[in-house]
């Protein structure tokens, strides 16, 4: 049918009240024209729904919703408000300790190494003497110079006892957050993998990785942990990569099959460069240290101790292959691979130790903390080391 005038006026259906306000007759409620203006008035079909008058409801034109139970409306909001007041104060809390631990370190002044100024399970720690740290350096020079001087199978000894102490410490670490792993494993690990890669080089450090994974998985499953498989192998097998395939490279330059003999000077050159990267960057940054590198996770780190960390090191690489069988090419390219891995090395154990709210990984070392403290950023270069002088063809 057309739609006219008529039409429309003569199409009504008996389902509200019209604008009149007054009582009608409920069998004489029409539907208005769809053409006319709105008039603001609640439908009465609200009335049965609710229970509440119309009048109540508001004027017309109002927009509001009835509300069927005030006082239990009332409750809810009230609710709603007192746990959003609450988690606000739970956030802020944890900001405001947050803001305090990263603080601390920062307030001390620092480079990549100075991070170990922060909080140590649930408290931040004393400032360390510079001295004391200086004096600890001296005694572990001295050491590798020693074990140098005896020859290959006293720098092997060094390099294992130095591995399984940071294995251990690793393990510590994980453990201080309430988490018990197969620490054995991980030295039986790291001995295999040292052991290993010193007799046969680096093609079997992979079976030897399968094995562990294998004695491991055997342990989750059916030793005396009772504790899911996959989250402890997982921790357990971390560890083991980072401080023992990474650390047996070590062993592996130290092959006299290495590189023709030369394996044990680019191990050397390798440590001097991390040594003169680490400690210009310390003393650059807590002289003129003034942008964080990487606030969340280690706020004293800064970039100013990292370009000094870098010319120190570009700069021994280039002086130490001028002066030795590397080539200056090769030594200045060790310095530049040393730059980029160190820091990388170092902000890894700062992660880890941050997670687990620990400050040192041991305490060993007076100024120091633990034997990982020292050879973090080390680890990581032992490889880039290797398959560097691989690729420029060291003989």
């Amino acid at each position: 049918m057309p739609i006219g005038e008529d039409a429309a006026d003569a199409q009504t259906v008996p389902l509200s009240a019209d604008t009149a306000g007054d009582a009608r007759d409920p069998d004489d409620l029409t539907l208005r024209d769809w053409r006319e203006p709105p008039t603001g008035e609640v439908p009465r079909i609200l009335e049965e729904l609710a229970g509440v008058r119309a009048d109540e409801l508001g004027g017309p034109r109002t927009g509001e919703l009835p509300i069927v139970d005030a006082d239990a409306s009332a409750e809810r909001e009230s609710s709603r408000s007192r746990r959003m007041a609450a988690e606000r104060h739970a956030r802020e809390q944890l900001r405001r300790a947050q803001r305090e631990a990263d603080a601390a370190p920062a307030a001390a002044g620092s480079s990549r190494r100075s991070h170990r100024h922060s909080r140590s399970q649930g408290g931040g720690g004393p400032r360390r003497s510079k001295l004391q740290s200086t004096l600890t350096g001296l005694v572990l020079g001295a050491i590798v110079i020693g074990a140098v001087l005896l020859g290959r199978i006293a720098v092997l000894v060094v390099v294992g006892l130095a591995l399984e102490l940071a294995v251990s410490e690793a393990f510590g670490v994980i453990e201080h957050a309430g988490v018990r792993e197969a620490r054995f494993i991980g030295l039986i690990g790291v001995g295999a993998l040292v052991g290993v890669g010193y007799r046969f080089g680096p093609g079997p450090l992979a079976g030897t990785i399968v094995g562990v994974f294998l004695l491991g998985a055997a342990w989750y499953l059916f030793g005396p942990l009772r504790r899911p498989p996959f989250d402890g192998l997982a921790r357990t097998m971390l560890v083991v990569v980072w401080v023992g395939l990474f650390g047996a490279f070590a062993a592996v330059l130290l092959r006299p099959e290495s590189f023709g003999g030369r394996g044990e000077l680019a191990l050397l050159a390798a440590l001097a460069c991390v040594v003169a990267d680490d400690t210009v960057a310390f003393f650059v940054g807590s002289l003129i240290g003034r942008h964080s590198l990487v606030p969340a996770i280690s706020p004293a780190k800064t970039v100013e101790g990292l370009v000094g960390g870098t010319l120190a090191a570009v700069a021994t690489g280039l002086v130490l292959g001028v002066l030795s069988a590397l080539g200056t090419a090769r030594g200045v390219w060790l310095g530049v691979v040393v730059a980029v891995v160190a820091p990388l090395g170092d902000l890894l154990e700062s992660a880890m130790k941050r997670q687990h709210q620990v400050k040192d990984s041991g305490a060993l070392l007076p100024g120091h903390g633990g034997v990982l403290d020292r050879i973090d950023a080390m680890l990581l270069v032992l490889p880039a080391s290797y398959y560097l002088m691989l690729v420029m063809h060291l003989r």
